[in-house]
């Protein structure tokens, strides 16, 4: 998701179903209490959020490059 990859892609790469993806995708969004939406950064700014909330990901200037 980081990467910006669509649930094709995903599930490509990881030899499992796009629905699956999308299951997965779901689950996560609900469990940060996010709303799906059909922009084209949603998923990267989860993914961002997620990492900033568990120290995994300092905001910052320097991380905006990722």
């Amino acid at each position: 998701m980081a990467r910006g990859l669509n649930n094709a892609a995903i599930a490509e790469e990881l030899y499992i179903q796009p629905r699956t993806v999308g299951r997965h995708i779901g689950s996560i969004f609900s469990k940060m209490r996010l709303q799906q939406q059909p922009m084209a950064h949603a998923r990267v700014n989860a993914v961002r959020a997620y990492l900033e909330d568990t120290g995994r990901l300092k905001s910052g200037r320097a991380n905006d490059e990722l």
